[in-house]
């Protein structure tokens, strides 16, 4: 009996998986003490993104590619980014698969016009032709399910132009600190049309932090708001057992942007601890074209010989410098997210950072130290505080608080009930 109805039950799901094009799909059911099945199709998650890393930027959009990997461990996600480049001198297409992830990163060469206005149109036409025929690669793969758009403007363009044709639910991720007051690069027509005109089309908004959408809400972005933080490899990021030292050592990580991260506020702080305890070291980690003023800062301060420059690092590298040191300094003027600090107490490293963004969402004292932005004297006296009372913080506590909040298996589950609700 039991066999027979295995057959009838199998005849039919088959006939739904001829009927409804679908490609891959999970099986497993039971009944009594037989197994049996329950069909499951494992959906397909178009990632269109704004930012991500390439050749010519390994770092930029980091944070979308880790939510894509997140995702990944669930679902079938492709995503799909376009770039101009001074790297290359004709259209090419690079197709990356990793278990469940597949990118198709297209770079083309740099768009040139004497007439600005003709410039910005051009490019804007010719970023989103690649970026669809990208899309179109993806497409060969399986069909679509949910589109997902990570960072709205430039890749909203040919999005809007795309759900025309794909009927299926729209997602949008914003990671932007443009709506931002002390920002304020949310300004223009093109960026506001566009913005607005994917909004709309919407099913779900997510953004990164509280703060965030209360931003896109003040420029009346109206929508469908959902939290979701950025994820973090809580495998990468692990603590090391560290043998005690004297000296004090604070690790800056960053882009080095001066008008969003401060970091000059971050060396003359320093500087004025460092009067009062020579034994405070600091490292700096980023790369930029302002690299050699920060340098010259801390000459001109006499303070070089206790500040060291470490250039961009990456993966493992940057792992084994978090553990190296005690504490993450971050002083940004504003935030949506701050990745990095979530990273460092995945490391078990408390932080020290000013409460901007969406950093003051989950900052306690277990966690590090707050100050307020460009308040120097807060933060010289927070690097003596903290030289003084390191021993209490608990790493392990301040590690289970980075993977019950930002580990792949708790975005992935978020973003999947999203999901979820959109497809039923």
């Amino acid at each position: 009996m039991e066999l027979l109805l295995f057959n009838t039950l199998l005849n039919k799901y088959c006939c739904f998986i001829k009927q409804n094009d679908i490609k891959d799909f999970t099986i497993f059911f039971k009944f009594t003490n037989t197994t049996i099945f329950i069909l499951q199709h494992t959906p397909h998650i178009l990632f269109i993104c704004s930012w991500y890393p390439h050749i010519d930027n390994p770092t930029n959009g980091i944070f979308i590619k880790r939510h894509a990997e997140c995702v990944a461990l669930t679902h079938k996600v492709t995503v799909v980014f376009a770039k101009s480049s001074s790297l290359v001198s004709k259209e090419t297409v690079t197709i990356t698969e990793a278990g469940n992830l597949t990118e198709v990163i297209l770079l083309y060469p740099k768009i040139s016009s004497i007439i600005p206005i003709v410039k910005e149109f051009k490019k804007l036409n010719t970023y989103s032709k690649y970026l669809l025929k990208c899309v179109e690669i993806a497409q060969q793969k399986q069909a679509i399910d949910i589109i997902h758009l990570n960072a709205i403007f430039p890749a909203c363009i040919p999005t809007l132009q795309l759900i025309k044709t794909l009927k299926c639910p729209l997602f949008i991720t914003e990671h932007w600190t443009g709506y931002s007051p002390e920002d304020g690069s949310y300004k223009g027509f093109i960026i506001k049309y566009y913005t607005k005109q994917i909004i709309n089309k919407a099913h779900t908004i997510i953004t990164v932090s509280d703060y965030l959408t209360r931003m896109m809400k003040s420029h009346n972005l109206h929508g469908n708001y959902h939290v979701v933080p950025n994820v973090i490899d809580t495998k990468l990021f692990s603590t090391t057992d560290s043998n005690e030292q004297e000296a004090t050592r604070f690790i800056h990580i960053s882009s080095l942007d001066e008008a969003q991260k401060n970091v000059t506020g971050i060396i003359s702080a320093f500087a004025s601890a460092f009067k009062t305890n020579t034994t405070l070291h600091l490292s700096i980690v980023g790369e930029a074209p302002n690299k050699a003023n920060l340098q010259a800062l801390t000459n001109q301060l006499r303070i070089n010989n206790n500040v060291t420059f470490l250039g961009r690092l990456m993966g493992n590298d940057l792992v084994q410098a978090i553990n190296k040191h005690d504490a993450l300094v971050m002083f940004s003027n504003y935030e949506t997210f701050c990745l990095v600090i979530p990273e460092c107490f995945a490391c078990g490293k408390p932080a020290i950072t000013s409460n901007v963004g969406g950093i003051a969402d989950y900052m306690t004292s277990d966690l590090g130290i707050v100050v307020d932005p460009k308040n120097e004297i807060q933060l010289t006296e927070s690097f003596l505080t903290f030289a003084q009372t390191k021993q209490q913080y608990n790493a392990a506590l301040i590690r289970e608080f980075a993977v019950t909040h930002f580990s792949k298996q708790v975005i992935n589950h978020k973003l999947t009930n999203l999901y979820q609700l959109a497809l039923a």
